[in-house]
């Protein structure tokens, strides 16, 4: 019985490293046989994907890559439950104000950075209304949240939650992409002006 590479270094054929290096930059299967440099094929290229020492090879850099990832940002477990939960309990009503007649209009001058992080859409239509000396200018605005339920059901599985109170999964979670620093100073710039005046049911979806 031969022994197995050592998956921690480069694999003894080089061609098969080339293909897991190839798979690891996101090619499909048929596209990585071929960078390795054999001719397309699909049906080997399925083949090889199977093989004990390409899957070796191919979970150990990975790891790598995430514990690196990881390093190198400093993300713990917590942060990422913290920025789910800032989708999963985002709330329409933190975003306007309510007038005595029952009205709401859009205000963000106090939003958090937390908040803007749960916008997902954020439009603003300027329109007139009436004619003559009754024309007035109206500013409709829409917000649009990140799905609740993605994140909360993300939050559940880390926390053990429902009925299936398994351990929390151990593979690395896909966050729902947040607007950057500098996207959300963008919106601010765009929509925190005092000419906003109405709020038009925003939905959570």
């Amino acid at each position: 019985m031969r022994n197995r590479p050592d998956p921690t270094r480069p694999l003894p054929n080089p061609r098969h490293e080339a293909f897991v290096q190839a798979l690891l930059r996101g090619e499909p299967a048929t596209q990585a046989y071929a960078s390795a440099g054999y001719k397309p094929n699909r049906a080997n290229a399925a083949r090889l994907t199977t093989n004990d020492d390409i899957k070796a090879r191919s979970a150990h850099l990975k790891g790598a890559v995430t514990e690196r990832v990881v390093a190198d940002t400093s993300i713990t477990l917590a942060d990422v439950i913290k920025e789910l939960a800032i989708l999963g309990f985002a709330n329409i009503k933190h975003y306007a104000t309510k007038t005595v007649n029952g009205q709401a209009y859009v205000d963000l001058t106090n939003a958090t950075d937390a908040q803007w992080a749960a916008i997902q859409e954020l439009t603003s239509e300027t329109y007139t209304e009436g004619k003559g000396e009754d024309a007035k200018l109206v500013v409709r605005t829409k917000i649009k949240l990140h799905g609740k339920e993605p994140s909360l059901v993300q939050i559940g599985k880390h926390l053990g939650l429902g009925k299936d109170r398994g351990p929390a999964p151990s593979d690395a979670v896909l966050v729902p992409q947040l607007p950057s620093q500098e996207r959300l100073e963008e919106m601010r710039k765009r929509f925190d002006k005092p000419t906003l005046r109405t709020i038009d049911g925003g939905k959570q979806e």
